[in-house]
């Protein structure tokens, strides 16, 4: 093989490298501004909690959200259902979830969620 078809032969292989990784670039940046449906569980969590009660619930709730890709990778770390504690009594209780206690980016659309109620069990402490 000659010198000039060794570097032809590189050169080559060297776009074709370049072509690959210029495509990915392409489809990445392309593919993360797209809408897309998601379903997920997010975190159930109690807020206004006496220090002396304990509250039994389930621990998350499933969500189905619309959004561009980008938002819906942080998804995890933003969102959640959340519900004061306050507002409960001792004992085991049904409590109605709101879609407005679910906490989501602005960018992101709440389409569907459940469960929509819950059993809670509150219960004071042993110390």
């Amino acid at each position: 093989m000659s010198l000039s078809k060794h570097t032809t032969h590189l050169n080559r292989f060297t776009l074709k490298v370049l072509a690959v990784i210029c495509g990915y670039g392409l489809w990445s940046t392309v593919s993360t501004y797209q809408s897309a449906t998601v379903t997920t569980t997010i975190p159930l969590c109690f807020y206004n909690s006496q220090k002396n009660r304990t509250v039994q619930a389930p621990d998350t709730v499933s969500v189905t959200v619309y959004g561009k890709r980008k938002d819906l990778f942080l998804l995890h770390t933003i969102a959640a259902a959340h519900y004061d504690a306050a507002c409960l009594n001792e004992g085991t209780q049904r409590i109605s979830i709101q879609k407005e206690q679910v906490t989501l980016p602005e960018s992101v659309r709440l389409v569907h969620y459940t469960p929509t109620m819950i059993d809670v069990t509150v219960t004071k402490k042993v110390s």
